[in-house]
């Protein structure tokens, strides 16, 4: 369920945690995801659609956190799969113009996606460009939605430890308006 290439001892002790309490709460979490896997109508094709996806959703923002977005997508669907190359504009034009904005920052931001898709293309991918206007923490998960993606792939940004890092205010928002996994990359 969680992949920690770190040991747990280690991890521990990185984070201020007892050992004896970090693997009391590693037990705690993965009950709860059990729990949680046998509530599911059909738990064996759930885990089937996790383990291959065929329409990831990738939130992009043109920042380094992009180059591990993209290949972790790609590990996850490899080339059967289609992507989503999401990217939501916050300018004042594009959240009061929506698709109308046409401002200099959201014209550049749909030219970034338009290369990410070629160049992901090229390798074999197939990719398709979805643009949202707004906020990011309602845009994605509508977008992932209306796209019917079984995996949203996203990165986190600087965050400390491990309650930063699921709990970021985005992350947040977006995982509360989802039932699909969320992958968040560092």
């Amino acid at each position: 369920i969680l992949h920690i290439k770190t040991p747990l001892s280690l991890f521990a002790i990185q984070e201020g945690i007892d050992i004896d309490d970090c693997k009391l709460r590693l037990k705690i979490a993965v009950s709860k995801l059990i729990a949680v896997r046998n509530k599911r109508i059909h738990p064996a094709i759930d885990d089937k659609i996790i383990m291959h996806p065929k329409r990831i959703a990738l939130a992009l923002d043109f920042t380094n956190a992009d180059l591990s977005v993209i290949p972790q997508a790609l590990r996850q669907g490899g080339k059967n799969a289609t992507y989503y190359l999401i990217h939501i504009s916050e300018t004042a034009n594009a959240q009061l113009l929506g698709t109308e904005a046409g401002d200099y920052e959201t014209e550049l931001d749909l030219d970034n996606l338009k290369k990410y898709k070629l160049q992901m293309e090229q390798w074999g991918y197939q990719c398709e460009i979805k643009m949202g206007y707004g906020r990011p923490r309602k845009e994605i998960a509508r977008i992932a939605k209306e796209s019917n993606a079984d995996l949203l792939v996203m990165g986190a940004h600087g965050h400390k430890g491990i309650s930063d890092l699921i709990f970021g205010s985005t992350i947040d928002a977006v995982r509360h308006n989802l039932t699909i996994p969320i992958l968040v990359v560092r």
